[in-house]
């Protein structure tokens, strides 16, 4: 074999290392999504027969969970709540005699020992859950708030670890409840369990609906395993794609008011002034500046959002890199010139990991721009910041784009107050 050949053979083995070395180092940290049959519970509306796809593992002797709602609903339970996804859902009892229903099913993938997972469902109590007394043998309405137990085990209504618990579930009307957990060892089967509020005195009589649950969602562990994953899953996405996207729907909606606001942090800047060590602009010299974010002050309105673009912060830090200047700059610069406009700073994640992380890092990641602004010359009085972590998600999280474009700060108009005092 001549030295050509020879070098086209150590350059092909050279590009299969490489791209297999990619492909592990993907896999380690693959967003492995542990799959459920039937999640919304989609059935024939029955009695005492779980939905398909979901095994009974309940007592002997007691009857299974029911599908609902049932027509007309004098022959069942008498529970009328509508879905809240599909057209049926799940019943589940606890009874006063200390027995409980509970359902399991395999799983398609493993829940990996050591991994972290997320998990939600909709959870609500019925008004109406009627049956006799196993203590009594009278006619009982089984209303007492129970909650929702989720075991992990290795086989059929095999319960190995108490993977997540929630709150008595005391709401009428559907509410999202979601777990993080991580377990003990690899599972493959997942169960279901009405169970009583503990401590509990005396088993009682009481109903849980469930409806619409969410596959199994890996999450990162840690912050170090967060930012691998992410920077795994930015390698293929185009700061322009983002953009555009942001565009598409800042065009369709551009003005986003009277929403739901998480508690406020009411942290206010002005306290951490000192910590702010950013140099001041240089002197400027030209016209003052009249947009904001690409946009004319004359069509700015209370209320709306503006992305702050080319915003780039360290690795497993809240450190503003120093590419991110100039766009802040012209942020401040606005701010100076329209000493009318208040806003607030508000910064959000992707829904990779847990809440607490998700605000911490939002919450942190909002002040640092504030503390940005303030050192180049903001009035600290005109500003205000909150971290909302993942509850305000504007694109799917499904995809690497979608989270790229979640992960983000904004600037919120709150007042525009002519006397240029702010508001």
């Amino acid at each position: 074999m001549n030295k050509s050949w020879l070098l086209l053979v150590k350059l092909i083995c050279l590009a299969l290392f490489v791209v297999g070395y990619g492909q592990m180092a993907n896999a380690q940290f693959e967003l492995d999504t542990v799959k459920l049959t039937n999640p919304s519970f989609e059935d024939e509306p029955k009695q005492s027969v779980p939905p398909v796809g979901w095994m009974d593992c309940g007592f002997r002797g007691e009857t299974p969970p029911d599908v609902h709602p049932i027509d007309p609903p004098s022959h069942g339970w008498r529970v009328t709540m509508d879905p809240q996804d599909g057209k049926t859902y799940m019943g589940m009892v606890v009874r006063d005699n200390d027995t409980w229903e509970r359902v399991a099913q395999r799983v398609r993938g493993v829940m990996k020992e050591g991994h972290c997972y997320e998990f939600s469902i909709w959870l609500a109590r019925s008004r109406s859950y009627v049956s006799l007394s196993h203590m009594t043998q009278e006619l009982t309405n089984y209303t007492t708030p129970t909650v929702l137990r989720v075991w992990g085990g290795n086989s059929v209504c095999d319960r190995v670890q108490l993977l997540a618990e929630s709150k008595p579930v005391d709401n009428n009307d559907w509410k999202k409840y979601q777990f993080q957990f991580k377990p003990n060892q690899d599972f493959k089967y997942i169960m279901l369990e009405a169970f009583y509020e503990t401590p509990v005195l005396f088993p009682y009589n009481g109903n849980l609906l469930l409806d619409n649950a969410s596959h199994i969602s890996r999450i990162p562990c840690n912050e170090t395993e967060y930012h691998q994953m992410e920077e795994i899953l930015a390698e293929k996405v185009d700061e322009e794609e983002i953009a555009t996207e942001v565009q598409r729907l800042a065009s369709t909606n551009p003005i986003r008011t009277n929403e739901p606001e998480p508690e406020p942090v009411n942290e206010n800047p002005s306290a951490n002034k000192k910590e702010a060590k950013v140099n001041p602009p240089p002197e400027r010299t030209g016209p003052p500046v009249r947009s904001l974010g690409g946009i004319h002050r004359s069509k700015l309105q209370e209320g709306q959002l503006i992305r702050i673009n080319r915003l780039y912060f360290d690795a497993d830090t809240f450190n503003i890199k120093p590419e991110s200047h100039e766009n802040l700059d012209l942020i401040a610069y606005f701010l100076i010139d329209n000493p009318e406009f208040t806003v607030e700073i508000g910064g959000h994640t992707n829904d990779l990991p847990s809440e607490e992380y998700c605000k911490k890092l939002s919450r942190e990641r909002a002040r640092s721009v504030t503390q940005f602004l303030i050192a180049r010359g903001v009035d600290p009085a005109r500003l205000s910041y909150r971290g909302y972590g993942k509850s305000k998600p504007i694109a799917t999280n499904k995809t690497a784009i979608g989270r790229r474009m979640n992960q983000r700060v904004e600037i919120k108009i709150l007042g525009m107050d002519e006397n240029g005092h702010g508001r």
